[in-house]
This record gives C-alpha cells, sequence and structure tokens, in this order.
C-alpha cells in the first residue's frame, strides 16, 4: 500500500499544509514555497524532512512527529531516501 501513494498531505505544528507528490516530485506549501526535488533526506531529532534534487539541498520543512513517521515509512518504500 505504502509504495502506490502518489501524493501526501502533511501538517506542520502551525497548521500549514505541505503537499507533496510522489509522481512528480514537487513539494509545496501554502506559503508559496515549491521545490522539485530527487530524493528525501530526514532529521529524527526535529522531524525535519530535507527536499534534495541532483544532490544539492534545496529545501525543507519541519512536520508533526506523526506526520514525519507516516511519510518516512512512505519515502523508504518508494526509495527516496537519500
Amino acid at each position: 500500500m505504502l509504495e502506490k501513494l502518489k501524493k501526501i498531505d502533511l501538517q506542520n505544528a502551525l497548521g500549514a499544509s505541505i503537499r507533496v507528490s510522489l509522481q512528480t516530485k514537487i513539494a509545496s506549501t501554502d506559503n508559496g514555497m515549491a521545490v522539485f526535488f530527487d530524493s528525501l533526506s530526514f532529521n529524527d531529532e526535529c522531524e525535519l524532512i530535507y527536499f534534495i534534487s541532483k544532490g544539492e539541498y534545496c529545501g525543507s520543512c519541519q512536520v508533526l512527529p506523526q506526520e514525519y513517521e507516516k511519510f518516512k515509512a512512505v519515502a523508504k518504500a518508494q526509495n527516496l531516501i537519500n
């Protein structure tokens, strides 16, 4: 089931939505951030998700702990972790 997800919506502590399309590899927020990414990196200490494009950092977001764990499992199932 995890490997079939194409889009996931995440929330941060301020209530902002972060939409991540795993099909097009675009992350966007209500605040106007939008990035293309090839892979993802995770910081477990503070629930940070880093978006990586061509080996370079291109954006990040911090999400709620339960959202973080769910998204990390999806990314791992789809081999997106850098």
